[in-house]
């Protein structure tokens, strides 16, 4: 878990927080003197003076609720320690509150005590026991465990004790167990029950079916006929049905008992208010018609009506004509009619449920509905609204879309709906509101461009930032606003040059960006020495962490601080194989780092750690795996010349030609291709053909190049066209398509533009023609290096760099005009955002760092930072001419 609200500006980790001391003094009066406890953020620990070695095995859980907790300990503790067992439970009330909220992971949800018994025996004997001592508790059920007999507190599943092993997945770190055989398997923690294979069921009597056949019909109160799940949430599921009394579809939503905090907060109670409170509305039209009521077993389902349509945020995504380029004038203006029509829909609505004397609490694009065919809007979700004076305040709110103050208030007031219907209008021409809480003056900067680069109506402009301002009493001065707004002319965006007031951003914020960078550094810090991001795990690493801060400071500025300096150099001394390895966030990011800061021979006292690293061949990626690992031996190589270097890049090169999976769209690496596969630069296909590109630029064998040409060809294969943009996946089997560098067209482009300098194949050069015509862009969610403009900017000055093209140049400075929506001033210097626009960071792959890069780059013709060799692309005279020649080709596209 990470808490985000710690801080307005910075994130704050979890694991920081300092937490409370109810239940370990509940608990601590009644152990003995050789038992011990350790209290972290999250968890207590209890341990016996002789711990289990046990490493896996059946393990129990029992739930409580905020009322039974302490309680329940009382029970429960004598056991254990009269079993001298481990056992672990929630550190205080406020990860209690986490563990039974709504957005708790449903495979964590509710495990409030965890016991370990050390084998099978003691494992039944204590199931037995703990089930009477706390009978007649009530708790939430656990979905990944089986509910002991009729215990409704008591459950158990098998699984992991400590931490044997972890892999690395697109999901994150997954636990893995040992097997009958002694392999590794994953530990599955899923949102129900699961066993491994080689286990036998302990308990076989539990697991027999509780509903017979005859009985399923009776499901959804016996009037609806289920047609499929939705949605799931730890709250219950979101599921469509047939309603035949009323010839109609209906949505039906789930409430579990004990999810919530409190009595007025718990998800039955918030269902039951919905119910009431569409009811209430239900002849105005604006929210979909209450059908239902029911209760079946422990839970509470509400049936409404089902509308047709899709959420306003997947709406405007699919309409917005910022976010892809070569938008006629004809299109920009019936784009903007319909927002100025949806604007007033908007205002019209939310006037009418406030005249109701109903504050919604929770408004934005995802709990607002539209009709494809009719563009009729209706509000969707109402568990957080309210009838003040009636229903107690509940402050649910949707980032972006809620001022800081409100996440520690208590009380929701009509101030909240308008500030959020301002960010719904805002969110509806770019969705990156979060942006708002780091720079107030975001909403204003960002409209007054778009007046001048679209034509935005002033209208819009002034209702929006009435919204957000806190003055109104009423909807009724924006309603007129947009009433008497009178016609338009839009425009298209045009692409801007390097003008004088833009160059001057730049060199501005490079400035103050190292200046923020020199005033907050402190290396008396173990990990953190600067706000970085909520993705730092490894504090060496590229991505998020202080060696890619050291890595593009080193290039902004030619050097890094003395005390920045002797850190790394103390931090090499305690680095073993426990890190990842990857080029990204491990071993690898930082021998990169110290090779460009000229530390060699830190740089090399790494690099057995690379070589020797028990999961170096886990992944085959450039950003995580061994093409980057070859990648960062080449450069190394070529800045020390030691053999050692040259023969691990040369060994990263062999075991991906021998690996190679081949296929009709060429060659990938991993698992079978109809399980599907990760597209781009950082992940796919791609970023090794990079690697083996460089390989055969050095060492001359073909093979390298053969294989690097079929792995790009398998990334291009992926590419698709879509509202005039090209793009490429971040995986085969999605659907959305991406710009950026990380993933998307502007990293595979990049690789396909190094391949045609050497090959001089006109193909790559139409990969490269077709990606800048589609992400040249000023408007975008995110700013960064990996998944931002930053990144973009990258990839149209290498177009510039390499192949002389004065156009990718200009619209590099266009894409500099739009981080000027991104910038944070700050008194200490200038800040940006990370990926999530909730908290300023200075990372490489997020962060100021990263947006600084580019900027230097575009004021100084430097090197692609992103992990490129280019200085060993070797084009021969006739590729160099077409290089050249091709500038025409490109300026024209």
């Amino acid at each position: 878990m990470q808490d985000l609200n710690v801080d307005q500006d910075f994130y704050i980790p979890f694991e920081w927080r300092k937490p409370g001391k109810i239940y370990l003094d509940a608990v601590k009066p009644l152990l003995p003197p050789t038992w011990r406890l350790q209290q972290d953020y999250f968890w207590i620990y209890a341990r016996p003076p002789f711990p289990s070695d046990t490493v896996q095995g059946w393990k129990i859980h029992l739930t409580a609720t905020l009322d039974s907790a302490v309680r329940i300990l009382g029970k429960v503790v004598p056991v254990l320690l009269a079993a001298e067992v481990e056992f672990k439970f929630a550190s205080d009330n406020g990860i209690l509150k986490k563990l039974l909220s709504k957005n708790c992971s449903r495979a964590s949800s509710g495990k409030f005590i965890t016991v370990y018994p050390r084998d099978k025996h003691q494992f039944e004997y204590l199931i037995q026991s703990l089930a009477e001592a706390v009978e007649g508790e009530q708790g939430p059920y656990i979905f990944s465990d089986t509910q002991f007999q009729d215990s409704s507190i008591v459950f158990y599943r098998y699984g992991g004790f400590q931490s044997l092993s972890e892999r690395r997945s697109r999901k994150g770190r997954v636990a893995q167990i040992l097997d009958d055989n002694y392999h590794f398997v994953d530990d599955q923690r899923v949102p129900h029950y699961w066993r491994p294979d080689f286990i036998t069921e302990v308990f076989p009597m539990l697991h027999e079916p509780m509903l017979h056949e005859e009985e399923e019909h009776a499901l959804f109160g016996g009037d609806f006929v289920m047609e499929g799940a939705i949605k799931f949430s730890n709250a219950g599921g979101v599921y469509l049905a047939d309603y035949p009394a009323a010839n109609c579809k209906a949505l039906i939503k789930e409430a579990r008992p004990y999810v919530g905090h409190g009595q007025h907060t718990d998800c039955i109670s918030l269902l039951q208010k919905e119910y009431r409170l569409l009811h209430k509305v239900a002849a105005f039209d604006i929210a979909p018609k209450p059908l239902k009521l029911f209760t079946e077993w422990q839970h509470t389902f509400l049936a409404q009506e089902f509308l047709a349509g899709e959420t306003l945020r997947v709406y405007q995504v699919r309409q917005n004509k910022l976010i892809h380029t070569g938008s006629s004038q004809q299109e920009m203006q019936a784009w903007l009619d319909e927002l100025m029509l949806l604007a007033q829909a908007l205002l019209n609505m939310l006037n009418t449920l406030h005249q109701s004397g109903i504050l919604f609490g929770d408004l934005s694009l995802n709990n607002i509905m539209i009709d494809l065919e009719t563009k009729q809007l209706k509000l969707i979700d109402f568990e957080a609204a309210l009838e003040p004076g009636v229903d107690a305040s509940i402050n649910i709110c949707t980032p972006g879309y809620a001022r800081w103050e409100r996440t520690s208030s208590d009380e929701v007031t009509w101030q909240d709906d308008y500030y959020a219907l301002g960010c719904v209008l805002l969110a509806m021409l770019v969705p990156n509101t979060t942006l708002i809480n780091l720079q107030p003056e975001y909403p204003r900067l960002f409209l007054q461009e778009l007046q001048q680069d679209i034509g935005l109506p002033q209208a819009y402009m002034d209702c929006t930032l009435l919204l957000l301002s806190g003055e109104l009493t009423s909807l009724r001065p924006c309603l007129a606003l947009l009433q008497d707004s009178g016609s338009f002319q839009a425009k298209t965006v045009a692409a801007v040059s390097d003008d004088t007031a833009l160059r001057q951003f730049v060199t501005h914020s490079l400035a103050e960006i190292l200046r923020y960078h020199h005033t907050l550094l402190d290396c008396t810090k173990s990990k953190r020495l600067l706000p970085l991001g909520a993705g730092l795990d490894y504090p060496l690493a590229l991505d998020y962490g202080i060696g890619g801060v050291a890595y593009g400071w080193q290039l902004m500025q030619g050097s890094i601080p003395s005390e920045l300096k002797s850190w790394l150099a103390q931090q090499v001394r305690f680095q073993n194989g426990q890190s990842p390895v990857g080029l990204m966030d491990g071993l690898a990011g930082a021998v990169w780092a110290l090779a460009e800061l000229g530390m060699h021979q830190q740089a090399l006292q790494l690099l057995p750690l690379i070589q020797h690293h028990r999961y170096l061949f886990q992944s085959m990626s450039l950003g995580y795996g061994v093409a980057g690992v070859g990648q960062t031996a080449l450069k190394l190589w070529l800045q020390t010349a030691e053999s050692d270097c040259l023969e691990l890049a040369q060994q990263m090169a062999d075991a991906l030609c021998c690996t190679a999976q081949h296929s009709e769209h060429g060659c990938y690496w991993g698992q079978p291709e109809e399980l599907g596969h990760d597209i781009g630069f950082l992940e796919g296909s791609s970023g090794v053909a990079l690697f083996l590109l460089c390989m055969y630029c050095e060492t001359n064998q073909t093979k390298y190049l053969a294989i690097g040409e079929s792995a790009l060809q398998f990334d291009i294969a992926h590419g698709r066209q879509t509202q005039g943009s090209y793009g490429f996946p971040r995986h085969s089997e999605d659907t959305i398509l991406y710009p950026y560098f990380a993933y998307g067209s502007a990293g595979v482009a990049s690789v396909a533009l190094r391949y045609y300098l050497v090959t001089s194949k006109p193909s790559y050069l139409e990969v490269v023609t077709k990606t800048k015509a589609s992400v040249a862009q000023k408007y975008a969610i995110t700013s960064g290096l990996m998944i931002g403009l930053a990144g973009i900017g990258h990839f149209l000055l290498d177009a510039y760099l390499l192949l002389k093209d004065e156009q990718s140049r200009q619209l590099a400075w266009h894409v500099a005009d739009g981080l000027k929506l991104f910038a944070v001033p700050k008194n200490e210097g200038m800040a940006f955002p990370d990926d999530n626009r909730t908290k300023i960071s200075c990372d490489f792959a997020a962060g100021s760092t990263g947006v600084g890069l580019f900027l230097h780059r575009l004021v100084s013709d430097g090197i692609n930072p992103l992990g490129m060799l280019d200085q060993l692309l070797k084009a021969d005279n006739a590729v160099r001419k077409n290089a050249s020649d091709s500038e025409k080709q490109l300026s024209t596209a």
